[in-house]
């Protein structure tokens, strides 16, 4: 059966991430001359441990789309897990079987343990960090001390937890104490006492076999949270105003958690009262100069600039708690305790301008956030973050349900592009709830800070950090002038009294602080917004407010309202009583109600009202109140295994068919979880894992439609039946199997998946292990998209021994589920297989394991970017065959050192590789000499490289890698501009780029000699002059590079003593002119004493389009000898390059 090609989306905003092949098809064939890799073919990878014992490998090319490779750390058995692979917008979570369960709504593990695109962005990846940092809560509220590799950090009261680092070498046995642990429930005396303490309540614990981990009841990611970033103000506001009035925060202390404060500023001199540091830097001193600037828009004096600036609340008083380091970034538990500090020491107002990316408020910093202002009286108010103009994109703690959440504007009082909109993701509740100017702001500017302003004290930055600050200023303002009122009544006069901004209710929420207005408010109100989730009732919905006149006279207030746009109408949205007298002191209940039937359910553009309360007294300030009514109903989703029982910890996705919105949930222990979802046509997918009665996996994927009207669907892994794939005479085993559904709304490009990837480096893969629902009579036509990568293997090899000789990789797309989904090959389908003759060398090794990994993209494959690679024994030839046309496959290799625990490893890669039908072609993996590659491209004013130390005889690309810590290998880089060395030469490198300049870029790596073969290894780059693009695309450094190759190695990688060795060079130029892309020339030389001593040898070329070759005689190669070797060209415009290999190959 033939994989179907058809046009793809060209966008795919909800479900996956497509896998990191460019579409620029590479040549499969390996033979001397191969061309140098180049700029296109960059790829970079990192890795990642996860808390189970299991090692992801992204590798990402240079089209920025990763790929991902999952096996088990060395030493670790893993055999017969496998993986939920989901993705959910941008992140792509790789859930394994064995805790499931845990990591669904019984909430023991955060699924963030699992968010491999966010454990790669906050540096958590095993090149920055030999730790994985958890948040760690026991049940009973005692301390986690005991655990194998367990380091336990401070303690995070309001959570009842500690913070804790899980040494990633202690993964393997956590993991296992993880999966053979069971779940009880906590008892409830426990939860009673831990509601008076806790903001996050026990409810269950781990139990069973979990040894020490016994009566833990949460493990979170210690995650990132950050300053939101930066990119007008005081008259905007009405501080000027206020200040006249005599109000300037006096006595009101305000807590800034940030980056800390330069407290010799001018304006700060003598302002803080109390600070504490929070975080691993050694100092209070804001080197990012964030937090600075922060505490001087709130009560900075103006000292260094007066008559012309100052903080809104100049006389507050300040309390400084650095919870972000000194690159602005922190751990979630130093900003929970800096939230308790701040709390508990009495701060009437804490200002953070900071978060950790969007959530349902139910997070445990909002948790926190929540507790912490019932219990302590502080008002919390916290940037709504700038990852705007997306929908549903405010982070945390801003989307907890007790802080005021602030949107940015500018100066013309129009939501700014970057901040960060609402409805909060989950419930579609209103957030943000008010705005202040975030664009442009002066403030000032810590001496910590390395950057250079035209004004030495003052800095200007945008964001909405910014504006957070501004409504932080007049809320002081506003405490001052009623010091007895709560955080509450504050959150809802300051909402009540803004001026409306543009943007849109769940843009901006209420507007724009205004100082003037609140301070003059003498009717106030309970509550600052009404949120009324409508769900699909036609029913009208109603909400009651308390007005309390606090003036000394009785007043009557005019009560109406509004609704924002033309698709809903005025009549949708009333209030009662129309007029109403308060008595001075008194107070009076309005009822505000949403009318169901007049807000449409579906079919217009609008899918909730929003509009305002308007509350007008006879005298003073009027009141306006934002309301938002979403049309958001709650889905249950029941899911059962083969044998009828809840389907625990499966992961569940939910696609509106009509307008393109998503969400996601794991089911917890009764199989069972609610979701939100807006009206219209639904489609909901599931991964349901189980084992059998022989303990034997089964995985099943299910998906169906929600019939119209409906509230709840079941899912049932028994409607599923096997899929595999297998040839027609048989004689093959599963050897790797990965498929993926997809729902898809092709009008608004927006899809869901869910999959299954097993076998590989997890153990055999029993033939119908892997399951799917048939979606005849289940799914609607022309929503359905299946994608499968199946790896056959002769049979009479074995997966966990890595034996094979033939292998099978095979890709289909499907745009339904047959009720028979197996494939079977024909005679015909395998004669148009490409059929690739590969050997797998040795490094200076008789026999060692390595493993492979595919993945593949076509025109309209989506999502098969996940692999578990095959173990191979090594040295080897396979015979290997691949779906060809319109298939363009990424294969990644990895070699561990098993000698050594597998603490060492090679890691390479080709991407965008195709074939035609019926193709036979040939490739080697490993084949030595190893080199190195490096790519260069100014982007403006900054250079970024990219420096592959490990590139074989066939161009793959890659890396040596150590997981051990202190590491022994050594990497430096020089850069020189017109001769001149750069101070900073990393990846990023800032330069003058807009006036052509000549580049030297030295590169070296060695690992001293702790690698089989190769690791040391230095490269010099000599450029012709370039510089950047006007437009800012990438202009690409002219680097020549090369790839050796040895006739004389055999398959382990080693030269015979006495033989003469010819090695060829293939050197690639990328000259700025096509016609300087020749070389003028080589040298060669080798040596025999690790580089003491140098003979140089003729380097005779080959073509004229750069292959050298050069034979070292064989009277000096002896046994235990290491050959090393250096090549020296040049390209007619005089970019060169000099590549030194030190360890060559061994002589045996």
């Amino acid at each position: 059966m033939r994989p179907l090609v058809r046009t793809a989306l060209t966008a795919a905003t909800a479900a996956v991430l497509v896998c990191s092949a460019g579409l620029a098809g590479g040549s499969a064939t390996a033979a001397p001359g191969t061309p140098a890799p180049t700029a296109d073919d960059a790829t970079k990878t990192s890795t990642v441990t996860l808390i189970t014992g299991d090692r992801v490998t992204i590798t990402t090319g240079a089209d920025g789309k990763p790929s991902y490779s999952i096996a088990p750390v060395p030493g670790v058995d893993r055999t017969g897990v496998t993986f939920s692979v989901n993705t959910v917008g941008l992140d792509t979570y790789l859930i394994p079987s064995d805790v499931a369960e845990l990591a669904g709504a019984s909430g023991v593990l955060d699924r963030n343990l699992f968010n491999i695109t966010r454990l790669v962005k906050e540096g958590l990846d095993d090149a920055h960090t030999m730790s994985v940092p958890l948040i760690v809560q026991r049940a009973d509220g005692e301390t986690v001390s005991g655990v194998s590799g367990l380091t336990e950090g401070h303690s995070v009261d309001v959570l009842g937890a500690y913070a804790a680092k899980l040494k990633k070498s202690a993964t393997g046995d956590f993991g296992k104490q993880l999966t053979d642990a069971a779940t009880t429930a906590v008892p409830k005396a426990d939860v009673k006492a831990a509601k008076d303490r806790r903001s996050v309540v026990p409810r269950t614990q781990l139990a069973g076999k979990a040894g020490r981990l016994a009566g833990i009841s949460h493990i979170w990611l210690n995650g990132k949270v950050k300053a939101a970033d930066w990119d007008v103000n005081l008259t905007q506001v009405g501080a000027p105003t206020a200040w006249n009035a005599g109000v300037t925060g006096q006595g009101v202390k305000v807590a800034v958690l940030d980056t800390g404060i330069d407290a010799d500023h001018p304006d700060l001199a003598g302002k803080v009262d109390a600070e504490a540091n929070f975080t691993s830097a050694p100092s209070m001193m804001d080197i990012v100069g964030h937090g600075t600037h922060v505490a001087g828009t709130i009560a900075g004096t103006g000292a260094a600039a007066p008559g012309v600036r100052q903080g809104v609340a100049p006389g507050a008083r300040l309390m400084i708690g650095k919870v972000l380091d000194d690159t602005g970034q922190g751990d979630l538990s130093w900003a929970v305790q800096g939230m308790q500090w701040a709390a508990q020491n009495g701060a009437d107002i804490v200002s953070m301008s900071l978060g950790s990316g969007p959530t349902d408020g139910t997070d445990p910093v909002s948790a926190a956030l929540n507790q912490l202002s019932e219990q302590y009286g502080s008002l919390f108010v916290v940037a709504a973050g700038n990852t705007g103009p997306a929908a549903s994109s405010v982070s945390s703690p801003a989307s907890a349900d007790d802080a005021l959440a602030v949107a940015a504007v500018d100066s013309t009082n129009t939501v700014a592009s970057f901040s960060s909109r609402g409805p909060r993701t989950g419930d579609s509740a209103m957030k943000p709830e008010i705005a202040a100017p975030g664009v442009a702001i002066t403030a000032p500017k810590s001496s910590g800070m390395k950057a250079t302003t035209p004004d030495p004290e003052y800095v200007t930055m945008s964001g909405t950090s910014m504006a957070t600050p501004h409504v932080s200023g007049v809320a002081a303002l506003l405490k001052q002038e009623h010091p007895d009122w709560s955080w509450k009544r504050l959150k809802a006069v300051l909402m009540g009294t803004a001026t409306a901004a543009s943007g849109g209710t769940y843009a901006v929420g209420a507007g724009e602080a205004n100082a003037p207005a609140a301070l003059a408010a003498k009717v106030v109100t309970d509550t600052g917004k009404f949120d009324f989730p409508l769900g699909e009732s036609t029913d009208p919905v109603s909400r009651t407010v308390t007005l309390t006149n606090t003036g000394d006279a009785p007043t009557t207030v005019k009560l109406g309202s509004t609704t924002d746009g033309s698709d809903v109408p005025a009549a949708a949205l009333g209030v009662t009583p129309a007029q109403a007298t308060i008595p001075a002191g008194g107070s009076v209940e309005a009822t505000v109600t949403v009318d169901g039937s007049k807000v449409p359910v579906i079919g217009t553009t609008a899918t909730s009202l929003t509009g305002a309360l308007t509350v007008t007294p006879d005298s003073g300030t009027a009141l306006r109140l934002p309301v938002a009514a979403s049309r958001t109903r709650w889905l249950t989703i029941n899911a059962h295994t083969t044998t009828g029982a809840p389907a625990a910890g499966a992961f569940t996705a939910v696609l509106n068919l009509d307008n393109g919105t998503y969400t996601s949930g794991q089911l917890g222990a009764s199989g069972s979880v609610r979701v939100p979802v807006l009206p219209g046509r639904l489609a909901v997918t599931s991964t349901i894992q189980e084992r059998d009665a022989a303990g034997k996996p089964i995985n099943s994927v299910v998906t169906a439609d929600v019939p119209a009207a409906a509230n709840s669907i079941a899912l049932e892994a028994k409607t599923a039946v096997p899929i595999y794939a297998d040839l027609h005479q048989g004689g093959t085993r599963e050897e790797m199997g990965f498929y993926q559904l997809s729902r898809v709304n092709e009008t608004t490009h927006s899809l869901i998946s869910n999959g299954m990837i097993g076998g590989g480096a997890y153990g055999p893969l029993e033939r119908g292990a892997m399951r799917i629902s048939p979606t005849k009579g289940k799914a609607e036509d022309g929503t359905v998209w299946l994608d499968e990568h199946w790896t056959l293997a002769n049979e009479d090899s074995s997966n966990t021994t890595g034996d094979a000789t033939r292998l099978y990789d095979l890709v289909w797309h499907r745009s339904s589920v047959p009720a028979n989904p197996v494939h079977t090959l024909d005679k015909d389908d395998i004669k148009r297989l490409a059929k690739v003759d590969t050997d797998i060398y040795g490094l200076n090794e008789d026999a060692h394991r390595n493993q492979m990994g595919i993945t593949a993209i076509g025109e309209e494959i989506v999502g098969l970017n996940v692999t578990t690679p095959s173990y191979v024994q090594a040295p080897v030839h396979q015979t290997r065959y691949y779906t060809a046309n319109g298939i363009y496959w990424a294969k990644l290799g990895f070699h561990s050192d098993m000698v050594k625990g597998g603490s060492l490893s090679t890691n390479l890669s080709k991407l965008g590789i195709t074939y035609k039908d019926g193709q036979h072609t040939s490739e080697r993996w490993w084949g030595g000499p190893l080199g190195a590659n490096g790519q260069a491209a100014l982007i403006g004013d900054n250079l970024r490289t990219n420096m592959q130390d490990l590139t074989d005889s066939d161009g793959h690309l890659g890396s040596y890698g150590e997981f051990t810590f202190p590491q022994v290998g050594t990497g430096g880089m020089r850069i020189y501009r017109n001769g001149v060395a750069l101070t900073s030469a990393g990846g990023n490198t800032p330069v003058d780029g807009s006036t052509e300049a000549s580049y030297r870029i030295e590169r070296a790596y060695d690992a001293q000699n702790v690698f089989p073969s190769g690791g040391r290894i230095s490269s010099v780059w000599e450029t012709e002059p370039v510089k950047a693009n006007a437009d800012g695309s990438p202009a690409l450094l002219p680097l020549a590079n090369v790839v050796w190759s040895a006739r004389s190695l055999d398959l382990s990688g080693r030269l015979t003593a006495g033989r003469s060795t010819v090695l060829d060079v293939q050197a690639t130029s990328t000259a700025l002119d096509p016609a300087d892309r020749r070389f003028t020339g080589a040298l060669a030389a080798y040596t025999l004493d690790g580089g003491k001593t140098w003979r140089s040898v003729k380097a005779q070329a080959v073509d004229t389009r750069g292959h050298y070759r050069f034979t070292v005689p064989g009277t000096g190669l002896k046994t235990g000898t290491w050959l090393g070797v250096r090549f020296t060209t040049q390209d007619r415009a005089g970019n060169s390059l000099s590549q030194t290999l030190l360890r060559a190959a061994l002589v045996r």
